[in-house]
Order: C-alpha cells, then sequence, then structure tokens
C-alpha cells in the first residue's frame, strides 16, 4: 500500500508495478493511491506488470478541490489494486468506497490513518508484511504497526524520514500478528 507522488516523473507507476511483480508473492497485492490525471496511461503501464484488480473509491469529507481546466470539484480519489498472478481471492466480502478523512498533521500529503487500517486490515493477512516504498510520514506503516502487521518503509527525503521514524517509535504496536 502506497502513495506515489501523483505529478512525480512519468513511469513512476510502471516503475512501482515493475518492483511490486519482483518482490510480490504469487497472489500478492499492490495498492497505490493515484490522482485523477494521468490515469489510463498508469493503468496501462502497470498491466504490462501485473494483473489489475479493482478501483477504490475515496470521498474526501472536505471541500472538493476544484480542477479548472475541465470545471470539476473532485471529491474523491482512487486507490487502484494490481495483484500478482496467480490472482485468488482469500478475503471476505468489501467495500470498494472509503470515506476519507482530512489528516495532514505530518506531511502536506499525508492520507487519513483510517484509509490505510481499512485497506490492510481487509488486504494483509495476518503474518503478512506491508510495504510502501513512498512512505512519507509513515501513516500506512503506523497503521499496519497498530494492527500487528510486519512493516518496511522507504523514504528519500531525510527530514520526512525522520518524522515517520518518530510517529514509529510512539506508535502502539498490536498484539496480534
Amino acid at each position: 500500500l502506497c502513495d506515489p507522488p501523483y505529478g512525480g516523473p512519468a513511469g513512476t507507476y510502471g516503475d512501482l508495478a515493475r518492483f511490486a511483480k519482483r518482490v510480490l508473492a504469487p497472489g500478492g497485492l499492490l495498492l497505490a493511491y493515484h490522482g485523477q490525471f494521468r490515469l489510463p496511461e498508469n493503468l496501462a503501464a502497470m498491466q504490462d506488470h501485473l494483473e489489475y484488480v479493482w478501483t477504490f473509491g475515496v470521498f474526501h469529507r472536505t471541500t472538493p478541490g476544484k480542477i479548472p481546466k475541465w470545471k470539476f470539484r473532485n471529491s474523491w480519489k482512487p486507490v487502484l489494486m494490481f495483484g500478482k498472478p496467480p490472482g485468488r481471492v482469500w478475503w471476505d466480502w468489501t467495500m470498494d468506497v472509503l470515506a476519507g478523512g482530512r489528516e495532514k498533521g505530518h506531511h502536506e500529503w499525508q492520507q487519513a490513518e483510517s484509509e490505510a487500517a481499512y485497506l490492510i486490515d481487509t488486504f494483509c493477512p495476518r503474518g503478512g508484511l506491508v510495504v510502501d516504498p513512498f512512505c512519507g510520514s509513515g501513516t500506512v506503516l503506523v497503521a499496519a504497526r497498530k494492527l500487528g502487521r510486519k512493516h518496511l518503509g522507504f523514504e528519500l527525503d531525510p527530514r520526512v524520514a525522520d518524522t515517520a521514524r518518530g510517529r514509529l517509535a510512539g506508535a502502539p504496536a498490536s498484539s496480534r500478528r
């Protein structure tokens, strides 16, 4: 589960899918937040490496963002789910729409911990490993820790990585694995 930079360099999502194909166990899942722009090209780039599974909608509870070019008031963001073949469904029935919160206390691009917790609890089995190669301030890792999942993250910005380390140090570890 990760949140790559939406306006990042072309190829970021394809590179992410290539990485996931290499490190995921068969049947493993990649979930990635995505903005609305470049969605078709990034879906195609990811399908070169993994099998498309689903798109979740995360609705914002705050004032919608404005997309001036097309005059849209954007009130949701997609989370893309891809799997490493062979795909199999081991989870229970689940909703594909989440109500997101606004949590920006640690980083301007931070996502809500409740969203991460829901996705991790639903799609990462106990004993599984959550990897966030764009961990930012550590929201996904903190949620994984609280749920008792093993977790590993990477962040290029040393200052932001220090924030993630501090948050993880203060997050209670669950006894359930």
